[in-house]
């Protein structure tokens, strides 16, 4: 039922529920796998945010990683820094530093050694990046709901569609051209 109400075009937001116990209650579960079936993009709220100021941070595959985008322009809106992670030696799109520096957000590339998909915090390259917000694909989220909250560590994630991403992107370079 609740799955027939998710648009693709969507964001639906998931709250971390207060009590442990109604994480496992039928309501919660179905909204969830409700969520995480379709092609929505899924807003992930932890029960108490960390930090309401900071970069937005893109937790990429690769420079190809369209997720990237929809960072930017959240990065634009909040007027904030973009830090995109991704594996060492990933070189950014000429066309995104470009896009970047003609919308004036300040971009900065790290160099994870782990996957896009584990804990920020675990991954010593991106603890000091102070992030108030994550922004990954949807191939990168696993379908293991259990740890999705205990990932968070009280930064919010954004886990993007790959048709979002595609329409994001192309949006924003219709607006920057």
């Amino acid at each position: 039922m609740v799955a027939s109400l998710i648009r693709a075009d969507d964001i639906v937001a998931i709250i971390e529920p207060t009590h442990p116990g109604e994480r496992i209650t039928r309501q919660f579960t179905g909204v969830l796998d409700a969520a995480l079936t379709s092609a929505a993009a899924i807003l992930v709220v932890p029960r108490q945010i960390l930090r309401t100021t900071g970069p937005v941070l893109a937790m990429a595959t690769g420079p190809e990683d369209l997720s990237i985008w929809v960072a930017l322009e959240i990065a634009v809106a909040l007027k904030e820094r973009l830090i995109i992670a991704t594996r060492p030696g990933a070189l950014l799109p000429p066309e995104l530093i470009s896009d970047a520096g003609q919308i004036g957000v300040q971009l900065e590339q790290m160099f994870t050694s782990g996957t896009p998909a584990e804990v920020p915090a675990l991954v010593p390259s991106l603890a000091r990046s102070k992030e108030r917000l994550r922004v990954i694909g949807r191939n990168q989220l696993s379908v293991d709901s259990t740890h999705l909250f205990s990932n968070l560590r009280g930064i919010p994630l954004l886990v993007v569609g790959l048709d979002r991403t595609r329409s994001a992107k192309q949006q924003e370079n219709r607006q920057l051209h």
